[in-house]
């Protein structure tokens, strides 16, 4: 069941209830259940289970607290809790028992549990591993969606079939892709992106200035393909046909929220300042999270797409009103490892992009997990603009990529940390 804005508010199950209450969800609860074992002929009550926290969920039936690793994709990996209290989370723990007899020595290894609750390996396309050990209660696992008792996942606005890597209904944008299949998902790239809703991609077409940049002149809405393209006299071009350029960051790098190209951006692939700001940015200089918040806002340090042609900041009250709109969105060339890349074609950002690759970078790097990190963002956003406001898709689709790339190395630091306190013997079996 769901509200009339779609947000879902109960689940039905053979005899199972689940309510849902702004993350918070009460289910149908078997009195054993709190004696680790689950006896099906008692009669169940509905009690809470989950309490949602930015770094994974409080259980409130076995009263304890659980934190969830997550991936570049917002997959969670791993469910762990402190279970004896100690305050420290450990790994299995590798025990070597070795005797000396006086003519030789004799040993023998054993593990000693660690303190994870679930792991998940999953396939590209969300197939979880045989091996995968899911933790019952929290049903949360690919992509961060609901695993349901169907084996689907609950996208929102449709459910996907891991299994065979599909839809399970029609993308509402198929027509619009006509060279994947109708119940395609993520355009069957489900390591760079995800697909939370069957929105589409738009290619780019730019007029060559002959100077080396290039002014975009058109757009193709939904056409499945982030290429910019070369346009005939006509403005036309064909992206099976016109010579390709370079490809954009993100499928509406050159689209405004009204999904129209941004007529007169000047595209220049030899403009490296897009590259010099995430340099410093993701470098030494990195900003911590509240630093970059203070100065990220618009004509601020980190708001790049109104900083000038030389860096400087704000300089775009030296532009002309009337170019300012197009200048940010002005095309550089993007030249960040963000570990999808699989061809040798030239990947350009906007501007606007690069400010918020920088800033989803930032929040995933230290820590924040793409819900909490956009509930952040529209707050800002809602504060500068005086009322209640959501940060549009153009946005959105260059934050995501940066958090991506962010967490990985949070991800990263983390699991160095987990496997130096698992492997030191001398912590001792617990």
């Amino acid at each position: 069941m769901y509200r009339a804005d779609g947000v879902k508010v109960k689940k039905l199950f053979n005899d199972l209830e689940t309510d849902y209450l702004d993350g918070f969800q009460y289910k149908s609860t078997y009195p054993s259940e709190t004696d680790g074992y689950i006896d099906t002929s008692e009669p169940t009550e509905i009690k809470l289970r989950i309490i949602p926290n930015p770094k994974g969920y409080f259980d409130a039936l076995r009263n304890k607290y659980y934190y969830n690793y997550t991936d570049h994709l917002g997959n969670i990996r791993l469910s762990y809790s402190d279970a004896n209290g100690d305050g420290i989370v450990t790994g299995d723990i590798v025990v070597n028992n070795c005797v000396d007899n006086g003519v030789d020595v004799t040993c023998n290894s054993y593990i000693t549990p660690g303190e994870a609750e679930g792991v998940n390996n999953y396939y590209p396309f969300g197939l979880a591993h045989a091996n995968s050990n899911f933790e019952k209660v929290y049903q949360y696992k690919y992509n961060g969606k609901e695993l349901q008792e169907t084996g689907m996942y609950d996208y929102g606005a449709r459910f996907y079939m891991p299994n065979i890597g599909r839809w399970g209904v029609v993308d509402p944008l198929s027509e619009k892709y006509r060279r994947h299949s109708t119940y395609a998902y993520a355009v069957n790239n489900p390591i760079r992106f995800i697909d939370p809703d069957g929105r589409g991609i738009n290619s780019t077409g730019v007029k060559d200035n002959g100077d080396g940049t290039y002014k975009v002149v058109s757009s193709k809405p939904d056409d499945g393909n982030t290429g910019i393209y070369l346009v005939d006299e006509n403005d036309n071009y064909d992206i099976n046909k016109s010579h390709q350029i370079a490809n954009s960051l993100t499928p509406r790098s050159f689209t405004g929220d009204d999904n129209k190209a941004v007529v007169g951006a000047v595209i220049n692939p030899g403009d490296m300042s897009g590259n010099d700001f995430l340099n410093n940015l993701m470098g030494g200089n990195e900003p911590n999270i509240v630093k970059y918040m203070a100065n990220g806002k618009g004509g601020e340090q980190y708001d790049f797409k109104t900083n000038g042609p030389n860096g400087e900041v704000n300089g775009i009250q030296d532009i002309p009103k009337d170019e300012r709109a197009a200048y940010t969105y002005r095309g550089v060339l993007f030249s960040v490892d963000t570990g999808d890349k699989t061809d040798n074609i030239s990947v350009i950002a906007s501007a606007r992009d690069i400010g918020n690759f920088g800033a989803g970078y930032i929040a995933g790097n230290n820590g924040l997990t793409w819900g909490t990190g956009r509930l952040g963002f529209d707050a800002l956003q809602s504060w500068q603009q005086g009322g209640l406001a959501t940060e549009g898709q153009t946005t959105q689709m260059a934050q995501k990529i940066g958090h991506t790339l962010g967490h990985k190395k949070y991800n990263d630091r983390r699991e160095a940390v987990y496997k130096t306190q698992s492997s030191n013997l001398l912590r001792g079996p617990k």
